[in-house]
């Protein structure tokens, strides 16, 4: 939904418009959005922390907070941007060459209380300035021990965990609360200074030198300086296409593991991978071993299965495809040929190979009111002399045999996300697993045959992380995956696409459906409806929706969804109703 302070300009661009079409007939056919593009829009603070305003207290929206970083977005205009506050004129944060859709949220620190805030954006020279709004701040104070924070330093440079980013040593005062951003205020790590006061933070600068903004917090005080870091970045991995290298009998004694096998697949080491097993949940994720190989347990049938693999390295360039598993000694040389041995004597053993002796297969009298049959010499049924008495099972498989686990629906802002459990061999039992992530134990998680799913509330801040399953001391499973800001790490490809359904004529309400399949990531676009701009929606390979307000009065209307300046998506729907 637009903020309140965005729809009279929304009103006030119709009636100028409408007005034009009356009095001139010239311009009867002209083009709305370009229309609509003759005049700059003016900057508007639309989200805080994400959210829209709560109510509108004459005529100023009116937002509310708890906490004392508070991120500000502001639509309407692109340029250097600057939010105060307008009643001390204390300058609360500022962002260069900001975007919507490019730039992270205006890092702003507001203590508890009511602040009267605006947005100027400049750019070419101009400056435009929003219209206030109120910041209602719920803050608890914080710790006061007199101390003022520390500005953070840079102590030292080295490769980082992953390509094309420097591990970078900060040096700041032991107890100082910190946060780190990039130039466009994206978080980059935040923290507490130990009692060493140091902290080591992966930052991404390739082979340049970028700028990082240091923000140190203590006693209700903030201090932020621009650090400068020399990029000394690890290698960038780039993937190569996952190679199956061969598939082998697993050595097992079970009776139960006929079709177990383990399939040897080559990759890039360092590279990120996943394996799915078709028709089955079969599925491991991770990271490509020093060595290149990758080794899968599977269960192939006597026919084959066919198995999917997606690959992706440090440059983001995503790579799957398909492979053929086949159960180990197919194709292989051929069997000896089945003779028929001669009538030993009063039993015939059958068909056996050349040299192999076997022991005639006999029938055993009759034990009482059960027929065992024809029984080998040696052997006995359940419940016969010297057989398996009872007819126990084996025994089960050790919990965590065949275990497998995935996040997935990664929500970036509240950093939660769905766990996704199975352990096929467990069978009829079930067991619990500690969830560990990056080491710390975060849950616990029931572990079934059958696929089962846990909402995760503590997945960690932006970056990749190691998710695994811990089973009396033991890791079962381990997956990774990464937390992308809150505007997503993508970008958009000729691949988006957007479609606007359930449009309802009263409240002017409708579903807003965006994908793109060909992303790497998720990212976020600008939503505009006849030229202006609207709202915002996070746009991701697999699909989101979001209901918008605001659709317009009854008629025919124009959507677009732009990244940056360019249009990615548009979409013609309708209003139903009596067009005014």
């Amino acid at each position: 939904m637009a903020s309140t302070a965005a729809r009279p300009r929304r009103r006030a661009t119709r009636i100028i418009i409408g007005g034009a079409l009356v009095g001139v007939g010239v311009l009867a056919s002209c083009d709305l959005a370009n229309a609509a593009q003759l005049t700059p829009p003016e900057p508007s603070i639309f989200l805080v922390d994400g959210r829209q305003a709560d109510e509108s207290r004459d005529g100023t929206p009116v937002f509310t907070v708890a906490e004392w970083n508070v991120g500000i977005q502001v639509a309407g205009a692109s340029g250097d941007l600057t939010v105060a506050d307008e009643q001390s004129g204390d300058v609360l944060c500022e962002v260069p060459d900001y975007t919507l859709a490019g730039s992270g949220a205006c890092p702003a620190f507001l203590g508890p209380g009511e602040h009267r805030v605006v947005a100027a954006v400049t750019s070419g020279g101009e400056t435009r300035t929003s219209s206030p709004v109120i910041v209602e701040s719920y803050a608890e104070e914080g710790p006061d021990d007199g101390a003022a924070p520390s500005p953070i330093t840079v102590r030292g440079t080295a490769p980082g965990s992953l390509g094309g980013r420097t591990a970078v040593t900060f040096a700041g005062a032991p107890g100082d609360h910190y946060v780190l951003r990039d130039d466009r205020a994206w978080e980059i790590a935040s923290g507490t200074f130990p009692a060493s006061g140091t902290v080591t933070e992966d930052v991404s600068t390739g082979d340049d030198t970028v700028r990082v903004q240091a923000e140190s917090h203590r006693s209700g005080q903030r201090i932020v300086n621009t650090l400068e870091v020399v990029g000394d970045p690890a290698e960038v991995i780039r993937a190569t296409p996952l190679e199956l290298v061969e598939v082998v009998a697993a050595a097992t004694t079970d009776p139960f593991d006929h079709g177990k096998a383990e399939a040897v697949v080559r990759g890039t080491p360092g590279a990120w991978y996943r394996l799915q097993q078709h028709g089955s949940q079969n599925t491991v994720t991770g990271t490509v071993p020093e060595d290149g190989l990758i080794h899968w347990t599977v269960f192939v049938p006597s026919k084959g299965v066919d198995a999917s693999w997606q690959t992706q390295g440090d440059d983001g360039a995503q790579l799957h495809g398909t492979f053929r598993l086949v159960a180990p000694g197919d194709g292989g040389p051929a069997p000896e040929p089945v003779v028929a041995q001669p009538n030993p004597g009063t039993t015939d053993p059958g068909f056996t190979h050349p040299g192999a002796t076997t022991e005639p297969v006999v029938a055993q009298p009759n034990p009482g009111t059960t027929d065992p049959g024809f029984t080998h010499p040696g052997s006995s049924l359940p419940g016969q002399p010297g057989g398996d008495q009872g007819g126990t099972t084996p025994p089960a498989p050790h919990p965590g045999a065949e275990a497998t686990a995935q996040v997935h629906s990664i929500d970036a802002v509240r950093r939660t996300g769905t766990l996704r459990v199975a352990d096929p061999a467990a069978g009829a039992s079930s067991y619990d697993a500690q969830v560990r992530i990056d080491g710390r134990h975060v849950d616990t998680v029931r572990v079934r045959s059958t696929p089962t799913e846990r909402r995760l509330a503590q997945l960690g801040g932006r970056g990749d992380h190691t998710l695994e399953l811990v089973v009396d001391g033991a890791v079962v499973a381990r997956t990774t995956y990464r937390i992308p800001s809150a505007a997503g790490d993508g970008r958009p490809t000729v691949s988006a696409h957007a479609e606007m359904s359930d449009v309802n004529a009263l409240t002017r309400r409708g579903t807003l459906r965006v994908s793109d399949p060909a992303a790497t990531d998720e990212y976020t676009a600008q939503v505009w409806i006849d030229g202006v701009l609207v709202d915002a929606v996070r746009v991701a390979p697999s699909g989101t929706e979001k209901v918008l307000s605001n659709l317009g009065t009854p008629g025919d209307h124009v959507l677009q969804l732009r990244f940056d300046t360019a249009t990615i998506a548009t979409v013609h729907y309708r209003v139903p109703g009596a067009q005014v």
